[in-house]
C-alpha cells in the first residue's frame, strides 16, 4: 500500500460527461422538480428562495431588493408576478407560489 507524503499532489476525479458534453433537456424520468429547476433561470429560483423569508418590514425589503438584485422593488415584483404565473415556478415551489398568487389576488402589498 502506497502512502501519501505531505507534498504529494492529488488530482480529482473527472465529472461524468454525457456524450453531448451536458445533461440534456429535462424528461419525465428526471422528476418534475428537476424540470422546473431548469426551465427557471437563476435569478427566478433566487427570487422564489428570497420569497421564502419571512419579511416584516417592507423598507428593509425593499432595500435588500435593491442590494441583492440591484433593480428597483417596482421592477422586483414586475418580475416576480410575471414568475409566479410560470408552470416552471409552480412545479419548482408550489406552496410559495401559491401563497404569492393568493397576496396578489387579495391585493395585500409585497407582490
Amino acid at each position: 500500500m502506497m502512502t501519501k507524503t505531505s507534498h504529494e499532489i492529488v488530482a480529482p476525479s473527472p465529472l461524468p460527461v454525457t456524450a453531448t458534453g451536458d445533461d440534456g433537456p429535462p424528461d419525465a424520468s428526471q422528476g418534475p422538480k428537476k424540470a422546473a429547476n431548469l426551465a427557471l433561470t437563476a435569478a427566478d429560483r433566487l427570487m422564489l428562495a428570497w420569497e421564502r423569508r419571512p419579511w416584516r418590514d417592507p423598507v428593509v425589503k425593499a432595500q435588500a431588493i435593491h442590494q441583492r438584485f440591484g433593480w428597483s422593488p417596482t421592477r422586483y415584483y414586475q418580475r416576480l408576478n410575471r414568475l409566479i404565473d410560470q408552470p416552471a415556478a409552480w412545479a419548482a415551489d408550489p406552496m410559495t407560489v401559491k401563497r404569492l398568487r393568493r397576496r396578489r389576488q387579495v391585493g395585500i402589498g409585497g407582490c
